[in-house]
C-alpha cells in the first residue's frame, strides 16, 4: 500500500474554499474573514453579477484570492443549448472577461451552475464527458461539482474536471456537519473543498449560510491538521507532487 500524500506544512490533509455567484455578500463578509485569518479563497463568479463591484474583485485577485468561471448568466436547463453553442455563449466570453479582472496567468478554473453536467445528447457519461472536453478546449484546466466526498489527491489528474466539494447550506446545514466532513480528510489524508454561496444575519433561503458560521468554520479550519489553500494552488501542488 502506497503511504499517505504529503501535504505542505506536514499538514494531514488539506481544504479548499470556494464561493459561487460573486454575490456581494462575499465581497463583504467572506473576504475579511478570510484575509483576517490568513487565508484565501477561490470565488466562481457569474459575469450578470459582479460588473456593479468590478473595481472590488480586481482588487480580491491582487490580494491573492483566485477569481473563475462561473459562466455568463448561471444557466441551469442546459436543454436549451448546443454544446458548442453554451461554450461561444456563456464560457469564451467569461475567460475573456476574467482575464481581464483577474490577469492572463490566472487558475483556470470552473464551477458547474446548478452543479448540472448534462450537456448535448447521450447517456450521462457522455454529457459530462463532451462537457469536460469542450471546457478544455476554451482554457479551463479544472471543474468543480457541489458534491461528493473528499477528493484523493492521487486520483485528481484522472478526475480535475470532476472535483468533488460539499456545499454549505445546502447538503451541510451546519459547522457540526461541515466539521465532521473536514475530519473525514484528515482521516484519509484528502482534499476537502468547501462550496458557499450568500453569507447572511439569518437564513433566508436554501445555500446561505450565517456570517458567523461562516466565522466558526474558518476557525475550525485554522485549529485543525489541515493546509488550507485555493483550489488552483492546491491543484497545482499535487500535481507537481503525484
Amino acid at each position: 500500500m502506497p503511504g499517505r500524500f504529503r501535504w505542505p506544512d506536514g499538514k494531514s490533509g488539506a481544504v479548499s474554499l470556494t464561493y459561487d455567484d460573486g454575490l456581494p455578500s462575499q465581497l463583504d463578509y467572506a473576504m475579511p474573514q478570510l484575509e483576517a485569518g490568513g487565508m484565501r479563497g477561490t470565488f466562481f463568479v457569474t459575469g450578470n453579477e459582479i460588473p456593479p463591484r468590478d473595481a472590488e474583485w480586481r482588487a480580491a485577485a491582487a490580494r491573492g484570492h483566485e477569481i473563475a468561471d462561473h459562466t455568463i448568466d448561471h444557466p441551469c436547463d442546459l436543454r436549451r443549448f448546443r454544446p458548442q453553442d453554451f461554450i461561444a455563449r456563456e464560457v469564451r466570453p467569461m475567460e475573456d472577461y476574467l482575464d481581464a479582472v483577474a490577469g492572463p496567468s490566472r487558475f483556470r478554473g470552473y464551477a458547474y451552475p446548478c452543479d448540472v453536467t448534462n450537456l448535448g445528447p447521450g447517456s450521462p457519461n457522455a454529457e459530462a464527458g463532451r462537457y469536460a472536453r469542450l471546457l478544455k478546449s476554451a482554457g479551463i484546466v479544472a471543474a468543480r461539482t457541489s458534491e461528493g466526498a473528499p477528493n484523493d489527491p492521487r486520483r485528481c489528474r484522472a478526475t480535475a474536471y470532476r472535483l468533488h466539494a460539499l456545499a454549505v447550506g445546502y447538503d451541510a446545514p451546519d459547522p457540526a456537519a461541515v466539521k465532521a466532513y473536514l475530519q473525514r480528510a484528515i482521516d484519509r489524508g484528502h482534499w476537502a473543498i468547501l462550496v458557499f454561496h450568500g453569507l447572511v444575519e439569518e437564513i433566508g433561503k436554501p445555500g446561505d449560510t450565517r456570517i458567523e458560521d461562516h466565522r466558526a468554520i474558518l476557525d475550525t479550519i485554522r485549529k485543525s491538521d489541515l493546509w488550507c489553500a485555493p483550489l488552483g494552488r492546491t491543484l497545482s501542488h499535487i500535481q507537481s507532487t503525484s
